[in-house]
């Protein structure tokens, strides 16, 4: 399934699933849902390049607020929704607030979006007239979730944790 997302390369779909498989073995989050979120994001069309630094944005602040692979993938479920559809809509953003209990996306979007000022007013505007594009929308989200304090080493804290552990000697045997 992931060949056909890399224009049957193989050797890049290898890759592709060794740098998938060395993040899930340094992280708390097992490889199953690790490939999942990663084909949910590649099948909405984003850049495969992008698709290691949004994973690992998305696990530090899931690791920082103690969310588990559910939540990471409903998160890489919303920013795939919100890649296929070419604009960012309050659903989304209302899965990943769920899902990130703490996080405030419209702020991530309002700080980082370029003229929005930090004004989740404007930036709420600009949404209801479909004036928010995907591409930036993502980027703001991912920037916010690196921002968020703590987030940026979460993954490695955690992954020091019992918990973590586990996953990551699951993962480290299951290559």
């Amino acid at each position: 399934a992931l060949r056909s997302f890399l224009q049957g390369n193989q050797a890049a779909t290898t890759a592709f699933i060794k740098q998938m498989q060395n993040f899930a073995a340094v992280s708390p989050f097992n490889l199953e849902g690790v490939l999942k979120t990663s084909k949910l994001l590649l099948g909405a069309g984003q850049n495969v390049n992008k698709i290691l630094p949004e994973l690992k944005a998305i696990g530090g602040l899931g690791a920082q607020l103690g969310v588990g692979s559910d939540g990471i993938e409903r998160v890489g479920l919303a920013i795939a929704k919100i890649a296929g559809q070419g604009k960012v809509t309050s659903r989304e953003l209302r899965s990943i607030f769920t899902a990130f209990p703490g996080f405030q996306p419209i702020q991530a979007l309002a700080d980082n979006l370029e003229g929005f000022g930090g004004s989740t007013q404007k930036v709420l505007t600009a949404m209801s007239k479909g004036a928010v594009d995907a591409n930036s929308a993502i980027d703001a989200l991912i920037k916010g979730m690196w921002q968020f304090p703590g987030a940026a080493t979460a993954l490695y804290k955690q992954s020091l944790l019992l918990a973590g552990s586990q996953e990551t000697l699951q993962d480290r045997f299951a290559q």
